[in-house]
């Protein structure tokens, strides 16, 4: 019988002991919001994707500047002639009328007959090759050419509009995904700063229904409570046990999550959870949230593309201007290539008349894209409104029911200090104790839940209103 009361007593204090290492591991590497946060930028991989995406957005924007300049070529052929380009002198002007012109032809026979000694002359000029090779017949070139584009219907102020408004874009998807990292790092932080206090408390009330265990052992061994009283007071433990078990394996849990998301090992979170705070006005917030999501601006950005768009496509029923030029640095011995003017500048037109590409349909469209925008800013605006409220709402009744808690935390506690001597003294059941001991774990679990409750509706406003890095000041 004394050797089942030592195994009982073993039994009791067996989970505490066991509970020791866990806690041992979690402290390992301390951790305040704040810190958790910057580690968190500085090793999400997502947050990294959209700040490369974010740059790469910017370097395009900045390449569009080169459209307002120039584009000069170095140009260099070598160019193959099935035959060399040739010209005929009896093909032209006014040799071909001159020989065919019967008068020349009569006057020319009588100046032969009268001095017979020039026909040996004529003959001769008779014999003179009237063709000559204007070209070699490998043709090789070499020169600088310009093209500057005057004017272009307002395309390319678009299209560098555009691509500036892109990259705000970009950015702004970097700004949603740096919230949306924040969010998801409170509700993981505080979730393991919860588990670890509901632990905590499940510890307690386990040791708590161990030490009446022993006592209840103490008084059926004495003859002072029926062995029911011990058996009930034997099954409370044993439930505790178990409730602070599963409550341990969801600390591991929400522990791991953490640890996954900051890339490190048995992270221990130091901040507690919010329970005290002052906020500014609803219609504060809501004003916030309208002028500094990042949301917003993305449909800022949005807009201003599609005016861009709008833009260019009005610009293909104006008229190009550009100005062209040319200097040759290289042309062979040919005829052709020593009469080529060294250089030439230039100015050109372009007036579009039938376009192929539907510019009525791409200009309409242009102009829904707009409205389009239009829609999902107002759309996004109530979304945004209701959301304020919302979380706003949520975090005054936490902080009603945390508040109004504290009155009944005290009593429970005092009403188990009072059950459990009265169980004692032989004035109170088992059940009594367990109930009381229960119902203040209960309260200060409820208490927990409205403070963690509380904690992420402060960071669900600090989201919405882009504020992530002022939820420091309601750590103090």
């Amino acid at each position: 019988m004394r050797l089942m009361h030592w195994k009982r007593k073993l039994s009791a204090l067996s989970l505490a002991v066991s509970l020791l290492p866990v806690a041992s591991e979690v402290a390992a590497a301390p951790l305040n919001f704040d810190q958790a946060w910057q580690t968190l930028q500085q090793v999400n991989d997502g947050l990294k994707a959209e700040m490369s995406a974010a740059e790469r957005a910017q370097k395009m924007a900045q390449a569009s500047d080169g459209l307002n300049l120039p584009k000069v070529d170095l140009n260099a052929q070598v160019t193959r002639l099935s035959d060399p380009l040739s010209m005929d002198l009896k093909e032209i002007q006014p040799f071909p009328s001159l020989v065919n012109n019967p008068q020349l032809q009569q006057a020319i026979a009588g100046l032969l007959q009268r001095h017979p000694d020039l026909i040996p002359v004529l003959d001769k000029l008779k014999g003179i090759p009237t063709e000559t090779d204007l070209s070699n017949q490998t043709v090789k070139t070499a020169g600088v050419n310009a093209l500057w584009v005057i004017y272009s219907g307002g395309r390319i102020s678009a299209a560098q509009s555009a691509a500036y408004a892109q990259a705000s874009e970009a950015q702004q998807q970097f700004a949603l995904k740096r919230l949306q990292a924040f969010s998801d790092l409170a509700r993981f932080y505080y979730g393991v700063t919860l588990a670890q206090n509901v632990y905590q408390t499940r510890t307690q009330v386990a040791q708590a229904l161990a030490q009446h265990l022993m006592h209840a052992q103490k008084l059926e061994q004495h003859g002072q409570i029926a062995k029911v009283e011990r058996l009930s007071a034997q099954v409370a433990y044993d439930r505790a046990k178990v409730e602070a078990e599963n409550a341990r394996r969801e600390l591991e849990i929400a522990q791991l999550v953490l640890d996954e998301l900051l890339h490190q090992n048995d992270v221990q979170p130091s901040s507690p959870l919010v329970t005290k705070l002052t906020l500014p006005s609803l219609s504060t917030l809501v004003r916030d949230a309208l002028n500094a999501n990042p949301a917003m601006s993305l449909l800022d950005a949005k807009d201003k593309q599609a005016q861009s768009l709008e833009k260019a496509e009005r610009g293909r029923y104006l008229p190009n201007v550009a100005a062209f030029g040319n200097y040759n640095l290289y042309h062979d011995d040919s005829i052709l290539g020593e009469r080529a003017p060294d250089w030439m500048v230039g100015v050109g037109v372009s007036v579009p008349l039938v376009d192929n590409s539907g510019r009525n349909d791409l200009l309409a469209a242009a102009h829904m894209a707009r409205k389009e925008v239009g829609y999902r800013r107002a759309e996004l605006q109530r979304q945004l409104k209701v959301g304020v409220e919302q979380a706003y709402r949520e975090l005054e009744q936490a902080k009603t029911e945390y508040d109004s808690l504290q009155s009944s935390q005290a009593l429970a506690k005092e009403n188990f200090l009072l059950r459990s001597k009265a169980f004692e003294q032989g004035l109170a059941t088992s059940l009594d104790v367990v109930d009381a001991r229960m119902t203040e774990a209960a309260i200060d679990t409820q208490r927990l839940a409205a403070s963690y409750r509380m904690t992420n509706a402060l960071a669900k406003l600090l989201t919405l209103t882009g504020q992530p890095d002022a939820f420091n000041r309601y750590q103090r």
